[in-house]
């Protein structure tokens, strides 16, 4: 395998610079005390650049390198002499330096740069301008890089024993900040570890050891990334990463090995039915954390297993593995196999596909292109991230194209198959207990997508044949002894009315209810 780090260290060597300096945005040069030479024709770009330091440190993003000042030995041959390559920020930008710097006997530590110094210095400026020179050879030598010490391995290990550990415990999610304790999220209650807090230096490691570089990119980017890991004892996790004040956060949901059936999500009878295979768009809505993934999930697996038919999912990123049966599944993640959802859904659009999940409606044209798709025949999956089936309409009636809004309303409405808003509670034996309000395909609803008047859709429901409100589902888990009414009256969203049913079907209240809602009534 050719070694472009190894062509750059043989072609510095035979010059007299004292560090060759790699920087995006910029052409390489060589330094030599405060003279600075050009040695590359072309600017060299974010992508060269990072397949440079892939080379180097697999696995691990230029941008952790540059802010932990890494500094790496590297023999690019039994000829040559060895150099340290060291990590820094120049102007800002991340950036590889080759120094012409011995290793010790052993190979296992460069020199110092300097006595006491932690950084590589900004590039000298020359005041008579860079000497342009011949550019460094273009033809890759083979390079024997002697082994580089881990940068991540113990440290992101023992973030993956606490991962194994959540697991073991039944624990939802796990929660990490630096220098704070590791949270557990147990039964729908957060509950501090006895570990000692971690350090920025762990969850620096498992983000070099764990995250592709597409997220860490991301990260750097906009402040915050998502991605899924398989991590041993753990199964599939999905990692949010955000950075604040004290540095980065990862807030990681352990998620099933595969899609469960549909019946063991304990969903009410009339949910069930949206599992048909009748084509439409079919909305699932709820709050983070209400289960809206793990939902769809189990309606593709559905069509696939007891149906036979063909799923295509675009994700971003893919969580839940959706198990074919006797069907078959194609499960893509936008930026890795599509480069965005929308693009995935068009492609979707062209295939043999019976049921389309999307996994995110991110912008108007994959909005569009849901409606469209519907439109075709085919069972559209989609979340909506809103607590009520009338606000989940709403979403994405204003999340359609401008210019097309009237036509796709048309579509829309004649195909909108109905959906679910989903509540997660605590049951009385300390299991999750879903609540769901549940909507049927109805004129009514037609109607009102068509007219624009989705505003007006929750008080127009009212009894409607084929709604059943979140009220019902949560009084009905209360009947069954499943959930305790203060549960269920903190999960509604028009508690005076729940608390008005309970008093009608004369339900023991807990006290702080006997006398009203606390912090009153929320509508819907």
């Amino acid at each position: 395998m050719t070694s472009r780090v190894g062509a750059l260290v043989r072609s510095f060597l035979q010059t007299d610079g004292d560090a060759l300096y790699l920087i995006a945005g910029e052409k390489i040069f060589i330094t030599r005390g405060t003279t600075k030479t050009v040695a590359g024709r072309e600017v060299v770009s974010d992508e060269a650049f990072r397949i440079v330091v892939e080379e180097i440190a697999p696995g691990v993003s230029p941008e952790v390198l540059s802010r932990n000042r890494n500094r790496l030995p590297f023999l690019a041959g039994e000829d040559l002499a060895p150099v340290a390559i060291q990590f820094s920020m120049v102007a800002g930008r991340p950036a590889m330096m080759i120094l012409r710097k011995a290793m010790d006997p052993e190979g296992e530590k460069p020199e110092p740069l300097e006595p006491g110094a932690t950084e590589v210095p900004e590039p000298p400026v020359d005041t008579a301008g860079p000497r342009e020179e011949p550019p460094l050879s273009k033809s890759f030598v083979r390079g024997a890089t002697r082994p580089i010490p881990s940068l991540a391995s113990r440290e992101a290990v023992e973030l993956e024993r606490l991962l194994a550990l959540a697991r073991q415990q039944g624990a939802s999610d796990l929660v990490l900040s630096p220098s704070e304790r590791p949270v557990f999220r147990l039964q729908g209650s957060l509950v501090s570890s006895a570990t000692a807090p971690s350090g920025p230096g762990e969850i620096d490691a498992f983000l070099s050891r764990r995250a592709p570089s597409r997220a860490m990119r991301l990260l750097e980017s906009a402040g915050s990334a998502r991605f899924v890991v398989e991590v041993d004892g753990a199964g599939r996790c999905l990692v949010r990463a955000a950075r604040d004040r004290n540095g980065t956060g990862l807030s990681v949901r352990l998620l099933p090995a595969e899609a469960p059936s549909i019946e063991t999500l304990g969903l009410p009878e009339a949910v069930l039915r949206l599992a048909g295979p009748a084509p439409g768009l079919l909305l699932v809505a709820g709050p983070p954390g209400s289960g809206r993934t793990t939902t769809l999930a189990a309606l593709a697996a559905h069509a696939a297993q007891r149906r036979g038919e063909r799923v295509v999912s675009v994700e971003d990123p893919v969580e839940i593995l959706i198990p074919p049966g006797r069907g078959s599944v194609s499960q893509r993640e936008s930026g890795t196999h599509v480069p965005s959802v929308r693009a995935g859904l068009r492609a979707a659009s062209r295939e043999d596909a019976d049921v389309v999940f999307a996994g995110a409606v991110p912008d108007a044209g994959s909005a569009a292109l849901l409606v469209e798709l519907a439109a075709s025949g085919r069972l559209v999956l989609a979340p909506a991230p809103a607590p009520t089936l009338a606000l989940a309409l709403q979403w994405l009636d204003a999340l359609l194209p401008e210019g097309r809004r009237a036509e796709l309303r048309a579509l829309l409405s004649a195909t909108f198959r109905g959906g679910l808003a989903l509540a997660l509670c605590r049951g009385r034996t300390g299991d999750r207990v879903a609540a769901a309000e549940s909507l049927h395909p109805g004129s009514l609803a037609a109607e009102m997508i068509l007219e624009g008047r989705l505003w007006a859709l929750s008080e127009s429901l009212g009894a409607s044949p084929g709604y059943a409100t979140l009220n019902s589902s949560l009084a009905g888990l209360v009947g069954a002894g499943l959930v305790e009414p203060r549960e269920a009256l903190l999960r509604s969203l028009d508690r005076s009315a729940l608390l008005a049913r309970f008093r009608e079907e004369e339900v023991a209240l807990p006290p702080e209810f006997l006398r009203g809602a606390p912090g009153g009534a929320q509508e819907a």
